[in-house]
C-alpha cells in the first residue's frame, strides 16, 4: 500500500463495525512500524504465521519503496517454494504502475524482477497476484499481459484504453472485444467488466458492491 488507505479494512465501509481483521505494518494507523529494511523479514512473518496484512509504504521514500519491494517479492517467491509452505496465498498491489513501470530504470529494476516472476511463477507455490491501477498504460507490458483475469473500470485516456486493448487482443477468444472497448470510457462509478476468457470463462458488466467501492478509493 504505497498511499497508506487500506488500514481501512479494519472497518466497515461506513466507519460503525469492524471489517476484516488484518495486520498494518507501516503508517500512521500501523499496529508496528515498517522499517526500509524489514521486507524479507516481513516475507517470513507473513509465511510463517500465515497472517493477513496490510504492508503500509507511504512515509519511504520511493526508492526505498522499491527496495523494500524488491526484497520483499524474492524473499515471498523463494519462501512459498518450500513444500511446507505451498499454500494459498495472495498478493495485492497498489498502484502497481510505482513498482512495474513500462520504463525500467536501474532503481526499479530489482522490483519489477521480481514482481514479474511472481506473476509468472508463483502459481506452482500457491501464490496469486493482483495488480490494481489507474494506469495501465504505464504497468510493464511483459507483467501485464501475463495477467489471466481482467477487472476493468472506467477508462477515459486513449493511451489507458490502448493498453487494455493489447491484453484483449491476446486474450479474445470469443470476438467480444468490439462491445468491451465501446463502453470502457462511459462505464458508471462502480460499474466494472469482468474477463477470464482462459480461466473462468467469464465476460460479464457488473455493479461493484458499496463498501467495495469505498475501500478501493473509487468514489
Amino acid at each position: 500500500d504505497p498511499v497508506n488507505v487500506w488500514h481501512g479494512l479494519r472497518s466497515s465501509a461506513d466507519g460503525e463495525s469492524p471489517g476484516l481483521p488484518v495486520y498494518v505494518f507501516g503508517g500512521e494507523h500501523g499496529d508496528v512500524p515498517l522499517e526500509e529494511g524489514a521486507g524479507a523479514m516481513l516475507a517470513d512473518v507473513i509465511v510463517d504465521h500465515g497472517i493477513s496484512a496490510v504492508l503500509s509504504l507511504r512515509h519511504l521514500s520511493k526508492n526505498k519503496q522499491l527496495a523494500f519491494v524488491a526484497a520483499f517479492g524474492e524473499r515471498l517467491y523463494h519462501r512459498k517454494g518450500s513444500e511446507q509452505h505451498r499454500t494459498p496465498l495472495h498478493l495485492v498491489i497498489d498502484e502497481a504502475d510505482a513498482y512495474v513501470p513500462q520504463r525500467v530504470f536501474p532503481a526499479s529494476a530489482p522490483a519489477v524482477g521480481a514482481i514479474d516472476e511472481l506473476v509468472r511463477r508463483g502459481r506452482s507455490s500457491g501464490i496469486g497476484v493482483t495488480l490494481i491501477s489507474q494506469r495501465p498504460q504505464v504497468i510493464n507490458k511483459d507483467v501485464l499481459t501475463q495477467c489471466e483475469v481482467l477487472i476493468a473500470l472506467r477508462l477515459i485516456h486513449k493511451l489507458d484504453r490502448k493498453a487494455v486493448d493489447e491484453w484483449v487482443e491476446a486474450h479474445d477468444v470469443h470476438d467480444q472485444r468490439a462491445e468491451f472497448m465501446a463502453s470502457l470510457a462511459g462505464l458508471a462509478v462502480g460499474e466494472a467488466w469482468v474477463w477470464s476468457p482462459g480461466w473462468l470463462d467469464i465476460f460479464q458488466r457488473v455493479q461493484v458492491r458499496d463498501g467495495i467501492i469505498t475501500v478501493g478509493r473509487i468514489k
